[in-house]
């Protein structure tokens, strides 16, 4: 949305340069008191008013973007906005195992957060479940925006399709096959590493590295390990049950706000069942002194990885 601004603004939709922090508008949501902050009410009573004057000037819709929002508790803040805006609240939801691997990974590859252990000891150091209990997060915004208003889509489900940014165009009434938007990756892209991949970064992260040479083994590491699409991060039987704990409220979410008498989410069993686990610990250490091996003297490398695994 960030990339293609102008060319949305075009076509009657404003993806504001207001209140946005690298390419989403993160303050909002930080604004409503997130992550311990303190509401700052003025500061989204000044950012509605400015993004109401704009798009009256300009005649265009107004799209919101930010992750961030999906962790809010208290909503109430952005109420304002619906004394100006007919509010419409695009929720995409994923099914709750492939989201925590999703997260692991993130954290994993992210320099200012580089996880070093594995997913099973990730899990327990982070309040998933209110995130995961997606029928209670949109009856948070329910409450505040009406029933009419939320707009739930199951990402990787046939639902919503391979491509999850076509898919959203499609919700603002761009249909996919004349939209006429740049959709290629940029080099910002956020693409995860399979996850032989990831178990191998998780190890180097214990390494005292630079950004420039975690950017160098995020570079190599496609080359040097091979890919493993089947591959996951959580054992199935785990997966299962983590799975299982938000089947009510999965079927309440769908039933609720997409009229199903099904859980979208349950078309991707037969798939995870054939997917291999790739366990945290069982790491060729030939191929992961090959990656410290790019960055390094051969000398200081070998220093680093034998005080790492100390």
């Amino acid at each position: 949305m960030h990339h293609n601004r102008k060319a949305l603004q075009e076509k009657g939709f404003l993806y504001p340069d207001i209140a946005i922090e690298g390419s989403a508008h993160h303050p909002l949501a930080w604004a409503c008191g997130l992550g311990g902050r303190k509401v700052d009410a003025d500061f989204i009573g000044r950012t509605t008013r400015s993004l109401a004057a704009k798009a009256s000037k300009l005649g265009c819709d107004v799209v919101l973007s930010s992750e961030e929002f999906g962790a809010l508790h208290n909503i109430l803040p952005l109420r304002r906005l619906s004394d100006l805006f007919n509010v419409k609240v695009v929720l995409y939801v994923r099914k709750q195992d492939h989201y925590l691997e999703s997260v692991y990974n993130q954290h994993v590859r992210m320099y200012s957060l580089r996880y070093s252990g594995s997913i099973y000891q990730f899990f327990p150091r982070f309040n998933f479940f209110n995130q995961f209990n997606y029928n209670l997060l949109a009856s948070r915004w329910e409450k505040h925006f009406g029933l009419e208003s939320i707009i739930i889509r199951p990402f990787g489900t046939a639902d919503v399709g391979a491509d999850v940014r076509t898919d959203f165009l499609d919700t603002l009434g761009l249909p996919g096959s004349e939209h006429g938007l740049d959709l290629h990756p940029s080099a910002s892209s956020n693409a995860s590493l399979n996850a032989t991949a990831i178990s191998y970064l998780s190890h180097i992260n214990r390494m005292p590295l630079d950004y420039r040479q975690h950017q160098k083994v995020l570079s190599v590491l496609p080359e040097l390990v091979p890919a493993d699409k089947g591959g996951r991060l959580l054992r199935l039987n785990d997966a299962l049950a983590l799975y299982s704990r938000f089947e009510p409220s999965n079927r309440r979410l769908f039933s609720r706000y997409m009229h199903l008498d099904h859980v979208p989410f349950d078309e991707l069993l037969p798939a995870d069942e054939s997917r291999r686990w790739v366990s945290h610990e069982h790491i060729d250490t030939a191929t992961l002194l090959d990656l410290v091996g790019h960055l390094l003297p051969k000398k200081t490398w070998r220093q680093l990885f034998s005080r790492s695994l100390k």
